[in-house]
């Protein structure tokens, strides 16, 4: 799908796909930073990045039919934006 998306970033701007392919790695890596020095990221009209710490719980091991403790632990949880929740009201399923 990333290529897909700088085929997009392509036709809706100067860049060349090969640009557009180094503008995705180095805004995912710069994401992924601010995601690990514990910053949430807001893109206004898109969405923001947000760090979540889940509790701790009880989950089961399905082939042995076992309890296993999964620890506490920190995820990214995405929060689409005004526009991108209007624009994905039109999507067709």
């Amino acid at each position: 799908q990333k290529n897909h998306i700088a085929e997009l970033m392509t036709r809706s701007s100067s860049l060349t796909k090969s640009q557009a392919l180094e503008a995705i790695d180095a805004f995912t890596d710069a994401v992924k930073n601010a995601l690990g020095d514990g910053f949430n990221i807001y893109i206004r009209g898109f969405g923001t990045f947000k760090l979540v710490l889940r509790k701790p719980k009880i989950g089961r091991n399905i082939k042995k039919g076992t309890e296993v403790q999964i620890p506490a632990h920190t995820t990214v949880k995405f929060l689409p934006g005004n526009q991108m929740k209007s624009r994905l009201k039109n999507i067709p399923w």
